[in-house]
């Protein structure tokens, strides 16, 4: 019997797209761009590098192809990749990993470092544009002068290509279809490849032990977390902030905040366990597209506290595991956490009811 392969072209990023892509089972050929290579992986394993999109589809006729999937484009040239896609005439899945599509910045996160809830004005996105993304979307949009509006229409050709679009939410894909309304999208969700072992302790501590999953940078919460700190050196609460991911340079210095450092999802539970946590906190300011750490935290059996945005709040509304807060700055995350402070009871309950999910 011959094998067929599944061409996937990603960006070798690592984070929700290196984990769903672990789940894939069909025989793969990989394909990602570095400066002006593309890193082309065979079935065996070896990588060769090459200068151009008609050198990969050289390389892909030696194999049969039953299907093309995109799993990012950061720096392929959207242009090739159409050629590309027209030159194979395998069925095209794209997954819906982020925003991409809609904003080259990811994360709807101004320069400020706020979050931009999603301007329907292209003339305002024009502006917000960072000089690093400028320079991306002039080597992508090429020979095109690069604007918001060429990005997302030349997006959408693409998706107009696809045999199918999977978004990983709900939220995913309601926010694509305010910008492409007739383009057909399912919602998949990712694989969470973490299993619990063993349950937290259902009775809540006080000091309450808060955990801080997940990096802290700008879009991921840095922001809301300083301030969150500030107001706890002037007036405490008893709360103990633990934080597992790397953290930005500004919350480094806090004796609030305990750095227990980066984990796996082989190792996050038993540092959880050991640290006896009693919720987790996800700070993101920016709406996730699927929310890795909000699932691992529920899974493992921790009540989540997050902002009302994006993936993170429809799981945390969705399982009733937790608390979304509608002020998306410290001050909403200071309000929340003295009021749990004060209802031990509610913690301890949701909790107990996280054990039987």
């Amino acid at each position: 019997m011959v094998t067929s392969y599944t061409f996937v072209i990603h960006h070798n990023g690592g984070g929700g797209i290196a984990q769903s892509m672990r789940a894939m089972s069909s025989p793969m050929i990989f394909c990602y761009k570095r400066g002006a290579q593309y890193i082309f992986t065979n079935p065996t394993g070896k990588k060769e590098y090459l200068p151009t999109m008609k050198r990969v589809a050289q390389k892909l006729q030696r194999f049969p192809i039953k299907g093309i999937v995109i799993r990012h484009l950061a720096n392929i040239p959207l242009q090739d990749c159409l050629w590309l896609v027209q030159q194979i005439k395998s069925p095209l899945t794209i997954y819906l990993h982020d925003f991409f599509a809609i904003c080259p910045r990811l994360f709807f996160v101004r320069k400020n470092g706020d979050y931009c809830h999603i301007p329907t004005s292209s003339s305002t996105c024009d502006a917000c544009i960072h000089p690093d993304k400028i320079k991306q979307m002039k080597m992508m949009l090429r020979p095109h002068t690069p604007s918001i509006t060429k990005w997302r229409n030349t997006f959408y050709t693409l998706f107009k290509k696809a045999t199918r679009i999977i978004a990983p939410s709900h939220t995913v894909k309601q926010i694509y279809a305010s910008f492409f309304p007739d383009v057909s999208i399912d919602v998949v969700p990712n694989v969470v490849a973490l299993k619990r072992h063993s349950l937290p302790k259902k009775t809540p501590h006080l000091p309450l032990r808060v955990a801080l999953l997940g990096h802290l940078f700008r879009h991921k919460g840095e922001q809301p977390v300083k301030e969150l700190l500030t107001y706890l050196k002037s007036n405490p609460l008893p709360v103990q902030l633990y934080s597992y991911g790397q953290v930005a340079r500004v919350l480094r210095a806090s004796p609030l905040l305990i750095k227990r450092g980066t984990y796996t999802t082989a190792n996050i539970e038993k540092k959880l366990l050991a640290d006896e946590i009693d919720i987790v906190c996800i700070p993101s300011i920016c709406p996730e597209a699927f929310s890795h750490t909000t699932h691992e935290a529920l899974t493992l059996g921790y009540p989540v506290l997050c902002f009302h945005l994006g993936a993170q709040a429809e799981t945390v509304l969705k399982k009733q595991g937790g608390w979304v807060v509608k002020t998306h700055n410290g001050k909403g995350l200071y309000k929340q956490l003295d009021y749990l402070c004060q209802h031990l009871d509610e913690v301890s309950l949701l909790k107990q009811q996280l054990q039987f999910n």
